[in-house]
């Protein structure tokens, strides 16, 4: 229970809007905001005038005021009593003050109560949380007031992923081609939501404390921090696999913006006394696996659907800055950048997949580090970042979701490859799990199938990849040929 004293956001309602109001607090919590409500915090024999005055005028950071049919027609309310209180509050305060957040439930008017100054509440910029607009403005409130908190120095807890997920209202937005602006706010919006919970510094720290030598904890931290990305991904994750396999042409950009926003480094300083150098550039680099996983995410979508613009548009389309060991070189390409072998750092990928399969092992200091030492070997990424993204497509069967993320994996090689041809600078492709799985023949379907493609209509190139070339697709496949094949024979049978 929220105290008057703690500091917290206040919501002021009619009670017919209980409904409405439960859904908006649990948003703000989720969000990791302290938030006070009366049936919350009054109890039995409570003097609720005063305790509602305490908690308006003494702790509250954000006045939030629920506005909807209910409250207009309502004669008598407690909420009226309230916003005579906010009132107060507002004049008392500087004119640029950020603290009374009026949002609408339905399409009303609110109360023209004078402010001073020539203003009123109507005077203040509401947010419409029903209707097409629900999800969007229930993130833009939450994200509004996680800024206030900031700036007034208060923490919040760390945010669970966004309680109202986007997607059913995506998928409405995408089916209409008049509302193009409203999927980049929609999308945006979730972007930028996903991006402030990625910069909380208390949830994802760079560096631990320096641990005895039998000490684990180095390990967990790594394993929460990665599973923590991939929850708070998960708006963005959605997003952008509703995008890439049912958006339109005219809305690449916004998907290009996705993976731009969600890839930009953190800038935050390791902690003093932390771990070794190691285990920190681990934690650094494993700030891009929103942006990875929408990538990979969104590719796999675009090529159940034949969509390869959309997968231009999350690979080649978004220039990064590399990381620090790449400091000077200009710009590159998502896809060079957001190389799993880049972002799970070292021997990373050797301990996420072994919490997948042998979470025991965390708990063992000298098991640990033996694994830790021993470096990533094979699809090790590959098979992490399989797991990690299946429940992001429930209704697709095992064999479809495999053959996809394979498929992905063969087309990001190929593009790679196609980029050294073109430049120097870039590194050699990395290979998923395609080139160790027995049973794959996605590969070898493929070049077959573009083998014998009509250059001119061979879709992929048809879209833009390789340049337009299908030419360039056929020798990026051979220069490919050899490492695979090597793979294949020595190390098929391996298991990871």
């Amino acid at each position: 229970m929220t105290s008057p004293g703690d500091p917290h956001v206040f919501l002021s309602y009619v009670h017919e809007d209980d409904a409405e109001v439960d859904e908006l607090e649990a948003s703000l919590k989720a969000a990791g905001l302290n938030v006070w409500r009366d049936h919350d915090a009054l109890g039995p024999g409570a003097d609720w005038k005063a305790k509602i005055r305490s908690a308006i005028t003494g702790n509250a950071l954000a006045f939030v005021g629920c506005f909807s049919e209910n409250s207009e027609k309502k004669v008598k309310s407690g909420q009226r009593d309230e916003l005579l209180l906010a009132v107060e509050e507002i004049r008392a305060r500087p004119l640029d003050t950020e603290w009374f957040i009026p949002v609408r439930f339905a399409d009303v008017d609110l109360p023209n109560y004078d402010v001073g100054g020539g203003r009123s509440l109507r005077s203040f910029q509401y947010t419409d949380i029903f209707g097409a607009r629900k999800a969007t403005g229930t993130m833009k409130v939450a994200t509004a007031i996680r800024d206030m908190f900031h700036k007034a120095g208060t923490p919040t807890a760390a945010a669970t992923p966004t309680p109202v997920s986007s997607t059913p209202e995506l998928r409405s937005i995408l089916a209409d081609p008049t509302k193009s602006p409203a999927v980049s706010s929609l999308v945006d919006a979730t972007t930028v939501s996903v991006r402030r919970e990625m910069e909380n510094a208390t949830t994802f720290p760079y560096g631990l404390d320096n641990p005895d030598g039998g000490n684990t904890a180095w390990a967990h931290e790594i394993v929460r921090q990665f599973e923590q990305y991939c929850e708070i991904a998960k708006p963005a994750v959605e997003a952008i696999i509703a995008g890439c396999e049912w958006g339109r042409d005219t809305e690449l950009k916004v998907w290009t913006r996705v993976v731009s926003r969600l890839a930009k480094p953190v800038d935050r300083p390791s902690q003093p006394g932390s771990l070794q150098t190691q285990i920190n550039v681990a934690l650094q680099s494993l700030g891009r696996t929103p942006a990875l996983l929408s990538m990979y995410a969104g590719t796999i979508a675009a090529l159940r659907e034949d969509r390869f613009a959309a997968i231009e548009a999350i690979t080649l389309a978004p220039k990064l800055s590399s990381y620090s060991r790449y400091s000077g070189l200009p710009k590159r390409p998502a896809l060079t950048t957001l190389d799993p072998w880049n972002v799970f750092e070292g021997s990373t990928a050797t301990l996420l997949r072994a919490n997948q399969r042998q979470p025991d092992l965390l708990d063992d200091p000298d098991k640990l580090r033996h694994l830790f030492q021993q470096g990533t070997k094979g699809p090790t990424a590959s098979l992490v970042l399989f797991a990690a993204l299946r429940d992001s497509f429930p209704l697709w069967d095992e064999d479809e979701y495999a053959e996809l993320f394979d498929t992905a994996e063969v087309y990001f090689s190929l593009l790679i490859a196609d980029l050294v041809r073109q430049d120097s600078q870039y590194e050699q492709p990395w290979f998923g799990r395609f080139t160790w799985d027995r049973d794959s023949q996605v590969y070898k379907n493929l070049r077959e199938e573009c083998a014998a493609a009509n250059p001119d209509s061979w879709p992929p190139t048809k879209a833009g990849l390789f340049g337009g070339s299908h030419k360039r697709m056929v020798e990026a496949f051979s220069a490919l040929d050899p490492d695979v094949e090597k793979i294949e024979r020595e190390y098929r049978f391996a298991r990871y």
